[in-house]
C-alpha cells in the first residue's frame, strides 16, 4: 500500500468519526440550535432574560428559553389566544351576551340593553365606590339597576348591575359577580362554571361567533 492510499483511508475515516459526533451531538446543542432560530423569526420585543435564563452559562435551561420565545411570540397559532371570553345568557327573558372582565371590579349592563328591558324608571343612584383598583380605567356609572331576571343554561337567579354606557357586549360580570356565584373560568375548555365545580357549566362562544357580535354591533353603530 502505497502513502496515496494510507493517506486516502485515514481521510475516510475522519469523516465517518465527523459524522458520528454529529448524529450524537447533545439534546443542548439541539435546543440550543433551535432558540437560535427562535430568536431570529421572533417579531414581538419580549426578552427571556426576565425568566432567569442564560442560554450561554446555562445551557441545562435553553429548553425553557425556547418555550418562553415560542410562548409569547406574536404568530400565535392558538386560535383563541386574542379572543375574550364571552358566554350566551338571558336577561329579564331576553337573550344577550356577556363578557366575562376579571379586571373589572363590578359588574354592569349597557344603557342600551336598560332601554330595551323598558328599564330606564328603574334606575337608582349608584353607591359604588369611584375609586379606580389597581390603576385600571373603569367606566363611567349611570347608575344601577335592580332585580334583573339573569338566565345561564339552567341556571337562574335574581342579580344586580351597574348601567354605564353602550358597551359590546351589553353585560360583564365583574369580580363581584364571579365571587358571589363562586364562578369558575376554565380556559381550558372555554367555558364557565356557574356555582363551584358541580355547578352550571356555559360555554364560551366561538371565534366566529365573537367576529360575527363585533360587526353587527358595528353595523348598528353606523
Amino acid at each position: 500500500m502505497d502513502d496515496e492510499d494510507a493517506l486516502d483511508i485515514r481521510q475516510r475515516a475522519l469523516r465517518r468519526k465527523e459524522r458520528r459526533l454529529y448524529s450524537c451531538a447533545s439534546i443542548e446543542q439541539l435546543l440550543e440550535t433551535e432558540a437560535s432560530s427562535f430568536r431570529k423569526r421572533r417579531s414581538s420585543s419580549f426578552d427571556t432574560q426576565c425568566f432567569g435564563v442564560d442560554p450561554v452559562k446555562d445551557r441545562d435551561k435553553t429548553f425553557l428559553n425556547a418555550m418562553a420565545i415560542t410562548l409569547f411570540e406574536d404568530e400565535s397559532r392558538l386560535g383563541r389566544m386574542h379572543v375574550q371570553p364571552v358566554i350566551k345568557c338571558e336577561c329579564n327573558g331576553v337573550e344577550s351576551y356577556a363578557l366575562i372582565n376579571t379586571a373589572a371590579t363590578v359588574s354592569s349592563i349597557s344603557m342600551k340593553l336598560v332601554e330595551k328591558l323598558r328599564l330606564t324608571d328603574q334606575i337608582i343612584p349608584d353607591t359604588t365606590s369611584k375609586s379606580i383598583a389597581l390603576g385600571l380605567p373603569h367606566p363611567e356609572v349611570k347608575g344601577k339597576v335592580k332585580y334583573l331576571d339573569l338566565t345561564l343554561g339552567n341556571w337562574q337567579q335574581v342579580s344586580q348591575f351597574c348601567v354605564v354606557e353602550d358597551a359590546v357586549p351589553e353585560i360583564t360580570f365583574g369580580v363581584d359577580f364571579l365571587r358571589k356565584t363562586q364562578a369558575i373560568v376554565n380556559l381550558e375548555d372555554s367555558s364557565l362554571t356557574i356555582g363551584g365545580q358541580q355547578g352550571e357549566r356555559v360555554p364560551f362562544l366561538t371565534t366566529r361567533e365573537v367576529i360575527m357580535l363585533t360587526r353587527t354591533a358595528n353595523d348598528s353603530r353606523s
